[in-house]
C-alpha cells in the first residue's frame, strides 16, 4: 500500500471511496471521456516539450484514433466535439505568453517515489518542471476558471512541492496551467509558492491519514461530491452496480 497525492485528496473526500479506488482498485469499465480527454491533453503537452512537436497535433492524431473506443459522454459531448474542442484549446496553449516563457525545461510527467518522514511510501508523476527545479506546473483540464486561491491552498501542489525539496529542491513557484474548455477557448495560469510550514503541514497530515489506512478506518462520508462519484452506484447498492466495474492494475507497483 501507498499514498499518492490524488489516493490522499481522495481519503480527505470519503474514506470509502479511497478502498473503493485504491484498495480495491475499482474502476468503470465504460470510462468517463472527459478522464480520457484529459489524459490525451497531457499527453500531447509532454510530446511539445520532450519532441518539439505541436500539441495539437499529438492531440488530433491520438483523439482520432479513439473513435470506436466506448466512452460515458455526458452533457451533449461527443467525440467529434472533443476532437474540435482538444485541437482549439492547444493551439490557445501553444500560443499563451505564459507558454511561450517555458523554454528551460527541466522534467516532463516524470515519477519520483519518496517516503514521506522517512514511513509513508508515497508515489507521484510530475507533469512539469523548469528554470533548474525553480518551477513546478501542473496541467489541468477544465470547464471554467480556477479561483484565485486554487494555487495558494492546493494539496496537490503542496505534495508535489515536497516530493521535490526531499528529492532535489524546493521549487520557488507552483502553480497550474488549466485549459479551460469552452466554445472559446481559455487558457490560466495560476501562480503561488510553498514554505517550510506548508511542508510540515503536508508532512503531519500524511502521517495522519496513513494511520488511519493501516488500522483500516474506512467509512462513507455522504456528501455533494456523491454526485459526481463513480462509485455512487456501490453505495447506494444499485442492482449489479459491481458488474459497471473492473479491477486494475497498479500503476506504479507495475513499474516496479
Amino acid at each position: 500500500m501507498y499514498l499518492t497525492a490524488s489516493s490522499l485528496k481522495d481519503f480527505l473526500t470519503c474514506p470509502e471511496k479511497f478502498k473503493l479506488g485504491h484498495v480495491l482498485k475499482f474502476r468503470k469499465k465504460v470510462p468517463k471521456a472527459i478522464l480520457a480527454f484529459g489524459t490525451t491533453v497531457h499527453f500531447a503537452i509532454a510530446k511539445r516539450f520532450i519532441e518539439r512537436i505541436p500539441a495539437p497535433e499529438t492531440f488530433k492524431q491520438i483523439w482520432s484514433a479513439e473513435d470506436e473506443t466506448q466512452y460515458e459522454f455526458s452533457n451533449g459531448d461527443s467525440h467529434e466535439i472533443f476532437l474540435i474542442q482538444g485541437e482549439s484549446l492547444l493551439w490557445e496553449w501553444e500560443n499563451h505568453p505564459e507558454t511561450l516563457r517555458l523554454e528551460n525545461v527541466t522534467s516532463v510527467e516524470q515519477s519520483r517515489y519518496i517516503e514521506v518522514a522517512g514511513q509513508v511510501p508515497f508515489y507521484s508523476t510530475i507533469d512539469f518542471t523548469g528554470e533548474n527545479g525553480r518551477l513546478l506546473l501542473d496541467w489541468k483540464t477544465a470547464v471554467s476558471r480556477y479561483p484565485d486561491h486554487k494555487a495558494k491552498l492546493d494539496l496537490q501542489l503542496t505534495a508535489y512541492a515536497y516530493i521535490l525539496s526531499e528529492l532535489e529542491r524546493t521549487p520557488e513557484k507552483v502553480g497550474f496551467g488549466v485549459l479551460i474548455k469552452k466554445k472559446v477557448p481559455e487558457i490560466q495560469y495560476l501562480f503561488s509558492e510553498r514554505n517550510s510550514d506548508d511542508l510540515k503541514n503536508f508532512e503531519k497530515l500524511v502521517l495522519n491519514v496513513w494511520e488511519q489506512v493501516k488500522s483500516e478506518k474506512f467509512f462513507r462520508v455522504p456528501g455533494f461530491h456523491c454526485s459526481w462519484c463513480d462509485f455512487l452506484p456501490l453505495c447506494i447498492g444499485e442492482p449489479d452496480a459491481e458488474e459497471k466495474f473492473i479491477v486494475s492494475s497498479d500503476r506504479y507497483l507495475s513499474e516496479v
